[in-house]
Parts: structure tokens; sequence; C-alpha cells
């Protein structure tokens, strides 16, 4: 359009138009000015909200990580543990290894040598306390093996006769128990009279129940003392470096 043309255009508008299109395109000139505005605004939010969100996995796997790596301590309420309790290791040793087992369950016999490698690196620092499980639902052997070897450690024999049935589960079986007792040059007389007569059933029963109520829902579980009595419990057969790590843990290490 020539400035003639646009010159009679608006020329040819009266006042009251002109003011009425002039305010009506400076209002339409602000809307586009803020819609723009806002639409940059708001990618930038889009953008720092991704940002935090990525941050926030990312420190939620690591804090998950070494959750895995070093469990929480957590307050597990265990009965006092006492002389009469099955022992092994120093007795004043710093830091308490809490086994409730199952002879006939096969995690339990894995368990074993890493206890015992356990007991070696740390010697004079842990000991390690046995206490009966029995998954009666599924091991019929599980109650008999545990009273037999409360029984030879009335002989004073309790890990002799624990190693024993750990080394050989398959022989579990009744008629062998008075049988290993022997070869372990027990008083069989005295041996049979135990546990002929179920001396230690409610030994055995109480501990099945302090598992239960200490979080054990399966063999082996295993509960960790510090020297402040703080607990931390550890499932299954787990590596021997997992036990490591909680141990050194515990020993500021």
């Amino acid at each position: 359009m020539s400035e003639d043309k646009q010159k009679s255009f608006f020329d040819s508008m009266s006042p009251k138009a002109s003011f009425v299109f002039g305010l009506t395109l400076g209002v339409a000139i602000i809307s586009i000015v803020g819609f723009a505005t806002v639409l940059s605004m708001s990618a930038d939010g889009d953008a720092d909200s991704k940002t935090a969100e990525t941050n926030t996995n990312k420190n939620t796997a690591q804090a998950n990580t070494n959750t895995a790596v070093a469990p929480t301590a957590t307050v597990i309420k265990l009965a006092a543990i006492t002389d009469s309790d099955n022992i092994r290791g120093d007795k004043n040793a710093p830091i308490t290894l809490v086994e409730f087992s199952d002879f006939e369950c096969p995690y339990c016999s894995r368990l074993f040598p890493t206890l015992e490698a356990l007991l070696d690196k740390y010697e004079g620092e842990v000991r390690l306390v046995y206490k009966h499980f029995p998954l009666t639902s599924i091991h019929d052997q599980a109650v008999p093996a545990a009273e037999a070897s409360e029984c030879a450690g009335d002989q004073s024999k309790f890990w002799e006769y624990h190693d024993a049935l750990y080394s050989d589960q398959s022989k579990l079986a009744d008629g062998y128990y008075s049988e290993l007792a022997a070869t372990l040059g027990l008083n069989t007389t005295q041996f049979d009279d135990c546990f002929n007569s179920r001396k230690y059933q409610e030994r055995v029963a109480t501990q099945s129940v302090e598992a239960q109520a200490a979080g054990g829902q399966g063999t082996p579980y295993t509960v960790m003392i510090d020297a402040d009595g703080n607990t931390t419990p550890l499932n299954g057969a787990i590596p021997q470096a997992n036990f490591e790590v909680v141990i050194d843990q515990a020993l500021g290490k």
C-alpha cells in the first residue's frame, strides 16, 4: 500500500475509530509478547524439573546401593546371652553373631564354613551364638537333630556334634543320633536318656519362637549385635564379604 493510500485510509477514519483501532492493536501486541514469555518460562521450568528428578533418582540409587552393602542397624529384641548358650569364639568379643539355624537346612550347611572363616579372621573380635530355628513344615529331622545336639552339649560336645551334623546332612535319621554320639566318644547311655526323654524340647521350641519374634522368616537367619547393643539382621547364606562389611563397620575399621 502506498504512502498516499495509507494516509487516505487513516484520514478517512473518525477520531473515535482511530482510537479504538490503536487500542486494539496495542492489546494484541502485548498479548503476543506475554504469550512468548510464558512459553519461555515454562520450558525453563520443565528443564529444572527434569534435572531435579534426575538428581533425585541418582541419590536414591546411591542410597539403595549403600543399604544393600551395609544394612542399617535396626531394633531387634533378643533374649539375653548367657553362659548356658552355645557360644563359639571369645566370650568377651565385642561383636556377636546370633545364628538361628536348622540342621537339615542346606543353606545353613552352606553358611557353616563362612561363619568358621569369620571366626578365624576376627579372632577375639567376633563370637558366634548358635540358636535353633527348625523349619518343621519341611524338615522332619530338624527338631530331633536340634535336641540331640543339646544332649551332646550336656557332655561339652555341642560344637563337635554341630559340626558333624552339618558335615553330612544326608545321615540325619532316627538311630543316627546315638550312633554319632558314640563316634564322638560320648557316654551313650547318658546321651540316650537325654534324647529319648526329649529333655531339650522346650529349649528348642523357645528359641524358634525367639527367631520369629526377631524377624526370622527362614533359615539361616543371623543377627549381628555390636558393642553398643545395636542389631543388624543378615538373611540367608550370604557371602563372607557381606558379613565383613557390617562387621568392619561395627568395629570402626
